[in-house]
């Protein structure tokens, strides 16, 4: 794993990740227990410095993030799901459907989740409503990683439940270009989130942070801290899912955001 140069969080996380990478929820929890003393977390990007208070108000997003905004010059709120293409597999350009199939090459290695950890994936987050539970090289570490777009790397395997027996759903690529060119062609739109909501004792993230309007795994920052976790800002981070495992290929656009077969996944609201 290579740590990313254009942005880490504060030690006090970096520490509670590389925890998490090295055993997780099973090791001595008394390191995550000890940094919650601190609310402030410490980031630097590739703009600089800056502080993000965890205290009652919501994440000053500010004006710098409407580069993120569609190409109308509206900024759509933290997502880009918006401007998503609905094409299934077996529309796809042939160019584009051969690079998928890089990917799904990739995907079909793995059937369950126990699989994939036989392989070095860990678990990095609960089965979320519509995406899954996320597994990435190295667990939660992954989210502090800087990628180059390899149709056959993906950083993320996704999964349709909990536990070893869960089945793989597709995979997701995490980038920290501004623009990832991704695919050929313009049919996969990526996504950003704000931040996510870090569980310290489980090492898991459980939701994400002032997601986009209708979210349905979207907690505030209070909300995640009241459940003492903490908020971390990934809005630097460009992702998008490719749905191309077996049993989910032909349910939904290979490209969406959630993937309808997975709404049975934890919302934010259960969890509060």
């Amino acid at each position: 794993m290579i740590l990313s140069t254009k942005r880490f969080a504060s030690a006090t996380i970096a520490v509670v990740l590389f925890a998490a990478a090295c055993g997780g929820a099973d090791d001595d929890t008394t390191a995550a227990d000890d940094v919650t003393a601190d609310s402030t977390v410490s980031t630097t990007t590739a703009a600089g410095e800056h502080d993000m208070d965890h205290g009652d108000e919501p994440m000053d997003h500010g004006d710098e993030h409407h580069e993120h905004g569609n190409d109308d010059g509206h900024d759509d709120g933290g997502s880009g799901h918006d401007e998503e293409v609905d094409v299934m597999y077996d529309d796809l350009p042939a160019d584009v459907k051969a690079e998928i199939d890089i990917t799904k090459a990739v995907v079909e290695q793995y059937k369950t989740a126990a699989d994939a950890e036989k392989d070095g994936w860990r678990k990095a987050t609960i089965n979320l409503k519509g995406i899954g539970a996320h597994y990435l090289k190295g667990g939660p570490t992954g989210f502090l990683g800087e990628y180059a777009f390899d149709p056959a790397d993906p950083n993320v395997l996704l999964f349709d439940g909990e536990g070893p027996d869960a089945k793989i759903a597709g995979a997701s690529f995490i980038l920290t270009e501004p623009d990832p060119a991704g695919y050929t062609g313009e049919l996969d739109v990526w996504h950003y989130h704000y931040g996510v909501c870090f569980d310290l004792k489980t090492f898991l993230v459980i939701a994400e942070v002032d997601g986009h309007e209708g979210s349905a795994i979207s907690m505030s920052t209070k909300q995640c801290e009241a459940k003492g976790a903490t908020s971390f800002p990934i809005e630097n981070l460009h992702m998008i899912h490719v749905w191309v495992a077996p049993g989910y290929i032909d349910d939904a656009p290979v490209f969406a955001h959630d993937h309808p077969d997975l709404y049975d996944g934890v919302t934010a609201d259960s969890q509060l």
